[in-house]
């Protein structure tokens, strides 16, 4: 009898334990609870990715490989699981994809969805073809793999006589949404320039430069069933740089890693890599480049230099940019009424090695990120649902209207700077599909609400208790 007992107990030992060792290994979205500096350490150790890049106190959404889970429990880390599946949703929206590329592909379906680095090229060289005199294409360099690094130009008459802006996209290649709202914001240049007074205005006076996929590489491998989804960095030696972490200005200090496997692995050395590389050799060579605006996800936020610690010999006009990314927030705000925080960069998290450093302390220019949709409480906000495309596209584009007017004149205007937070409440019915009077002149044709469409995103919205957003704090 007791011997039976004994097997009944271990039965149900084997069977209740958190993993499955016959089973496959899979990527597991998580809720961790970070209480300290200790928990920041060991969940280092334990977790595949942290999302988003930054990692502080409170709660922090972990993708976790499946047969690790237990290590959560043996380094006593607070943690809930939101999706137990996260490749079976990678490939529910790699079917997805697939499904609409047999759709028609004109300017009312393009931004439906996303596209890959294909895709991206051809609706370039489609743009090109519609409005040759206001737009070009130019190949800046090759990413490690060979992949074109591609530049697109709109304005008129010959470069170099008017003030230039640059727009940056995809350096990380999980950031999808980054990429079509630098296509929109082409897209919208072209295609309205001759209805609307103000994009002629702005065409007509500045030399606007669009790179809409600074990593091809990395982006092309997130897209790859057979490669990783949230892959962020390049594709040297399998391991990935971060390009964001690559450039001189505050390379190497805190905020990066000299670790390859790190997500913010910095490189042998500043401008190691082809694409950097390629970036910094065109920008050279544009006379008259003022303003830079690099496109990331997501956190719903304008973060301003520094990101690093810059010592007291290092100065730019920190308060004219606190001013224009106050300027943005408001702009962005009166699209869809969602609320994008205005936040110093080292006091959001460190990242020293930064585009937008290097932009600001070395080359002058008025230098910006945009965090785009979703905000920080939406968990696992990489995955965004295609019908956020649109409405992100159409609430940064004022944004960056704003910021070539300040090209040409240097004129910055005045706001009433509110430090209380707006809440997303006030967005009500702000993601319309068929708004695009802000925007691009197209409009969404997906029929599928968004929330049903990343059922694990549901999930964590239902089963997490929502939290506020993040403080003006130094990240651990």
């Amino acid at each position: 009898m007791l011997v039976g007992v004994i097997h009944f107990a271990l039965f149900l030992w084997t069977h209740s334990s958190v993993e499955d060792i016959s089973a496959p290994i899979r990527n597991v979205g998580t809720m961790v609870e970070l209480r300290n500096s200790e928990d920041i350490l060991r969940l280092r150790e334990i977790a595949e990715y942290i999302l988003p890049d930054r990692i502080a106190i409170g709660h922090v959404p972990v993708v976790i490989k499946s047969n690790r889970i237990s290590e959560l429990e043996h380094a006593q880390l607070r943690y809930e699981i939101l999706e137990r599946d996260l490749d079976e949703v990678f490939k529910a929206e790699q079917l997805r994809l697939a499904s609409s590329k047999h759709q028609a592909q004109g300017p009312a379906t393009w931004f439906s969805d996303f596209k890959s680095y294909d895709e991206i090229r051809s609706y370039s060289d489609m743009l090109v073809q519609l409005r040759p005199d206001l737009l070009s294409i130019e190949s800046i360099g090759l990413s490690l793999e060979s992949r074109d690094i591609f530049a697109l130009r709109i304005g008129i008459g010959e470069p170099g006589i008017r003030p230039a802006m640059l727009i940056t996209s995809l350096m990380h290649a999980r950031e999808w949404v980054s990429g079509m709202v630098s296509m929109c914001t082409a897209d919208a240049l072209v295609r309205r320039y001759d209805s609307d007074p103000e994009i002629q205005s702005v065409v007509d006076n500045v030399d606007i430069y669009i790179i809409p996929v600074l990593n091809p590489d990395g982006y092309t491998f997130s897209w790859d069933p057979d490669g990783e989804r949230l892959w962020r960095k390049n594709r040297r030696d399998g391991f990935g740089v971060d390009l964001n972490r690559n450039w001189s200005t505050g390379w190497g200090s805190a905020g990066s890693s000299d670790d390859p496997m790190d997500q913010t692995y910095r490189g042998v050395a500043p401008f190691s890599e082809p694409e950097t590389i390629a970036l910094r050799d065109f920008v050279s060579k544009i006379p008259n480049l003022r303003s830079y605006i690099d496109y990331h996800s997501y956190s719903q936020f304008i973060v301003y230099p520094p990101g690093f610690e810059a010592s007291r010999s290092q100065a730019i006009n920190e308060a004219d940019h606190e001013q224009m990314a106050h300027v943005l927030a408001d702009r962005i705000h009166s699209v869809h009424m969602f609320p994008y925080e205005v936040i110093r960069g080292v006091d959001w998290y460190p990242a020293g090695g930064t585009s937008m450093d290097w932009g600001a302390y070395e080359k002058g220019w008025m230098s910006l990120t945009i965090e785009l949709r979703p905000n920080p409480t939406f968990e696992m906000g990489f995955v965004l649902p295609p019908d956020q495309i649109l409405p992100t596209c159409e609430e940064n584009l004022p944004g960056m209207i704003q910021i070539a007017n300040w090209t040409i004149d240097g004129i910055i205007p005045e706001i009433d700077i509110d430090d209380s937070d707006n809440t997303e409440e006030e967005a009500g019915s702000n993601d319309k599909d068929n708004a695009s009077s802000s925007g691009c002149s197209i409009t969404s044709s997906h029929p599928t609400p968004w929330l049903m469409q990343c059922a694990w995103i549901i999930l964590a919205v239902t089963q997490v208790r929502p939290r506020s957003r993040p403080t003006r704090k130094p990240a651990v």
